[in-house]
């Protein structure tokens, strides 16, 4: 493990840091990546962004340890929340020269899940440190929720389903942003970034694709439920 890694790992139930120091920041993509790989241990999911935005897209992986049921863990506390749809892997996409397109890695997929992501990350202020300081703490997931799903989702209009969330009164209710094509597009680009680290992506493992709600801060004393119209529903306690 690097030693921004293991000062990443240290601060998971804090104190939290307030950056890298200089001398162990990421300098490039690929420093950034590094760093966050060598931090990851078993890979459960990733994280990429199915909205297409200005900048090329960043992506995460999710380490089995992130990978919560039932309530919020208490070094999570206080977290954002998020409302996504997760894919689940049916097959393997692994690591090969060749890029993967759009009907190999639509062939791959399972399920879609309704999944909530707690945003958390080790440094006090998130939005202080630089976007390769943030790439290298995993895009500041603090963990994931995945709950119900179904196999019948690929016929779905993703921008159109009514996705909400609750606690002991309703949050949050939208639909949109992001397409069922640019949802398959962002795991494309996903499973070839996999495939260029060397680790591929593996069935069974998960991908969050992006916020339909949130992040969202929320009061503790509650239980959350979100619901994902036509695909599922998810709970956490907090």
């Amino acid at each position: 493990m690097s030693d921004a890694a293991r000062l990443l790992a240290q601060a998971e139930r804090g104190p939290w840091l307030a950056d890298l120091p200089e001398a162990l920041a990421p300098l490039t993509e690929a420093e950034a990546y590094a760093i966050q790989m060598a931090g990851v241990g078993q890979i459960a999911g990733w994280k990429t962004g199915a909205v297409p935005g200005p900048r090329p897209p960043t992506h995460g992986a999710i380490g089995a340890a992130r990978v919560l049921t039932g309530a919020l863990p208490a070094h999570l506390a206080p977290a954002e929340v998020e409302v996504e749809i997760a894919l689940i892997l049916a097959r393997d996409l692994p690591a090969r020269a060749a890029p993967y397109d759009e009907a190999e890695v639509l062939a791959a997929l399972g399920p879609a899940h309704a999944a909530l992501e707690l945003v958390r990350s080790r440094f006090v202020n998130r939005k202080a440190v630089s976007g390769l300081t943030a790439l290298a703490d995993g895009l500041s997931c603090g963990g994931v929720v995945i709950g119900s799903g179904t196999e019948a989702w690929r016929d779905l209009a993703f921008e159109e389903l009514s996705v909400t969330l609750a606690g002991q009164a309703p949050l949050a209710e939208v639909r949109g942003p992001a397409t069922r094509q640019q949802t398959v597009t962002a795991l494309t680009v996903l499973a070839n970034h996999a495939a260029r680290l060397g680790v591929g992506m593996r069935a069974g493992q998960f991908v969050i694709t992006g916020a339909r709600i949130g992040p969202l801060v929320l009061e503790p004393g509650q239980e959350l439920v979100a619901t994902v119209e036509n695909i599922g529903e998810v709970r956490l306690a907090i």
